[in-house]
């Protein structure tokens, strides 16, 4: 869970999520304004919970609602009347804040994208609840829940099995597990992982649905992922074979509808920008060569050359510091000076090769570059914060420690930040 969950109330303290005040005039305030007869609203963690008054069921089958922050309102006038009048319970994500948190890269995987949860009395109300709400949220959108399964063809209704009331475990390190009660009466943990896995007992409801296919060769067959690097929120960063050209390549997944920067740049923006920034620098050698933007499914990728036996720089600064040296000779404190000057020279080199190109990088850090062990070689990645000057785009992702504290406010970043974030490459 990404830090500005512990830091939403207070910046020095981590505290409750709770204690942060809601901006009420979101969401809270319309929801308060039509609470009936025995509704209350109670606040816990990121949601608030508009209870009914009636006993909810431990478990079961529970229905989400996904949503995007320009929508977020609307959904909601759509979708509370309606619940209001059922007599059904829910909760809500409290105000935009919130909601774009959750929707953010740094979000974890098996809880975003939701914005309201229904707990439904049974089944029977369960699939009633799903076919009533399809047509009030039918012009909808949000990013697929990937711990649900979606209703029909709706981009927004989701649901899963799960706890609905509070039922958890205390573990040895100080964290509560969810729990289910099997039907012999076992607890099982509550499993919140971004797969749709209800336990073995619960029959999926609408057994005509269909799961994403897994497995085959991406784009019309032509690139077979061998594994995974990385997750985020916003999608995957894969290793594949290009059964096209007979080479590896990496694959960058952009999920639609998971943002955080803006209401506006969401992560396929993001990776068509960066497509862009890869085109315009693609004859100098510094970058993975962009291969071909392509839509899977409803989620956009980018092929770009995989840089064989390039490493991090952090791991070869740290795998051969001469900090670790006990009694580093003369000779050891020049060897390791003529490395790090040598990847210096190349980092500013290809700096200023990206400003003669009106480039600002804009993320400056070790998660950025690359180096090959044996010949010091010097490339960068990841450049979904890079724009190009004068393209009208404004955004600013950073690595906090390799930017200058007084422009983090700023809208873009520039030249000036792109020092700086040399400069703490050099100090660190």
């Amino acid at each position: 869970m990404e830090t500005s969950y512990y830091l939403a109330a207070d910046k020095r303290f981590y505290e409750p999520f709770d204690r942060r005040p809601v901006e009420a005039l979101d969401y809270l305030d319309f929801v308060a304004s039509r609470l009936t007869d025995g509704r209350t609203l109670v606040r816990k963690g990121v949601w608030v919970h508009c209870h009914n008054g009636k006993v909810l069921p431990i478990q079961g089958w529970k229905i989400h609602l996904s949503t995007v922050p320009q929508d977020a309102r609307r959904l909601l006038e759509a979708a509370v009347p309606y619940l209001m009048e059922r007599g059904v319970s829910f909760k809500f994500l409290g105000d935009a804040r919130t909601l774009r948190m959750m929707n953010a890269k740094t979000w974890g995987r098996g809880g975003s994208g939701k914005f309201i949860t229904i707990y439904p009395a049974d089944t029977d109300e369960f699939k009633r609840l799903l076919e009533e709400l399809e047509p009030l949220t039918r012009e909808f959108r949000g990013p697929y829940i990937l711990s649900d399964r979606r209703y029909k063809d709706s981009k927004v209704l989701y649901y899963r099995y799960g706890g609905i009331l509070s039922n958890s475990r205390l573990q040895s390190d100080g964290t509560r597990t969810p729990m289910i009660v099997a039907p012999d009466e076992s607890e099982i943990e509550d499993v919140r992982t971004p797969t749709f896995q209800p336990p073995e007992w619960a029959k999926d409801p609408f057994p005509e649905a269909k799961n994403l296919k897994e497995g085959e060769a991406l784009n019309h067959g032509r690139y077979a992922v061998e594994k995974a690097l990385q997750f985020s929120n916003s999608g995957g960063v894969y290793i594949a074979q290009d059964l096209v050209a007979g080479r590896r390549v990496v694959l960058k997944e952009a999920r639609a509808d998971v943002y955080g920067l803006s209401d506006i740049d969401d992560a396929a923006t993001l990776l068509r920008d960066e497509f862009a920034v890869l085109k315009r620098i693609d004859d100098c050698g510094f970058a993975p060569r962009p291969i071909e933007l392509f839509q899977e499914w409803e989620h956009l990728f980018l092929a770009e050359e995989y840089l064989e036996g390039y490493v991090p720089v952090r791991t070869l600064v740290v795998q051969g510091a001469m900090l670790l040296e006990t009694r580093p000779t003369r000779e050891t404190v020049a060897r390791y000076l003529r490395r790090d000057i040598e990847i210096l020279r190349q980092l500013a080199a290809i700096i200023d090769q990206l400003h003669a190109r009106d480039v600002v990088w804009g993320d400056i850090s070790f998660n950025n570059i690359l180096v090959h062990p044996d010949t010091l070689d010097v490339k960068i990645i990841d450049l979904e914060s890079a724009h190009i000057i004068g393209s009208g785009k404004r955004r600013r992702i950073f690595t906090p420690g390799f930017v200058d504290a007084s422009t983090m406010s700023l809208a873009a970043p520039t030249i000036a930040d792109d020092y700086y974030g040399f400069g703490a490459i050099m100090l660190h």
